[in-house]
């Protein structure tokens, strides 16, 4: 298994080649939009999906990560896993996200996410950026996720070992007649 330190390191890796994709789109910032079932590039760069609720990262340089959550439940968590503290947590997210973004002076963002990206927080970002140029990177962001690193593919071998014990110690205990709960009491007994 690969240490939250590890992890990190995994993650620096990541949005350094993120990066790359902004700066080869000629845009000075990359800001990945992460909502409900669509929070793959957003936790491809952070470690955390949230559990629910929209999800802000603002990349203005390969090690300045910035990310803003449309709640703050799930804060320390997220501080955690992604190895990075510059988190906010906001019901109305908005504004933050368009002051963080008009901080970097960037008047090309590179985006990820841009189909779900909720018009308000366009609005909200061009109304402190109005010349601001939004190009769409998030073909180029879902080819990165897909290239697997060796950390990745260490995981995955661990995952299919784990899912082929368990598999066997169920074709094991298989009997006609027993019910699925009776099978998951006898792989997995209650803690006394």
């Amino acid at each position: 298994m690969a240490t939250l330190q590890e992890w990190h390191g995994e993650l620096a890796a990541r949005r350094t080649a993120a990066w790359a994709i902004a700066e080869g789109s000629g845009c000075q910032v990359l800001l990945v939009y992460g909502c409900d079932r669509h929070q793959e590039p957003f936790r491809y760069l952070t470690n955390f999906e949230p559990v629910l609720g929209s999800a802000w990262a603002i990349l203005s340089a390969p090690a300045r990560l910035s990310c803003v959550l449309n709640f703050d439940w799930q804060l320390p968590e997220a501080r955690r896993r992604s190895g990075c503290d510059d988190w906010h947590g906001r019901f109305d997210a908005n504004p933050t996200v368009a002051e963080r973004l008009a901080a970097t002076g960037a008047c090309r963002i590179a985006v990820a996410g841009l189909e779900w990206l909720p018009v308000t927080a366009v609005e909200a970002i061009r109304s402190r950026l109005p010349d601001l140029e939004l190009i769409n990177v998030g073909a180029g962001m879902a080819r990165l996720c897909r290239h697997k690193s060796r950390l990745e593919l260490a995981a995955l071998h661990e995952a299919a070992r784990i899912t082929d014990v368990a598999l066997a110690a169920a074709r094991e205990s298989l009997r006609p007649g027993l019910t699925k709960l009776e099978l998951a009491a006898h792989l997995f007994p209650p803690a006394c």
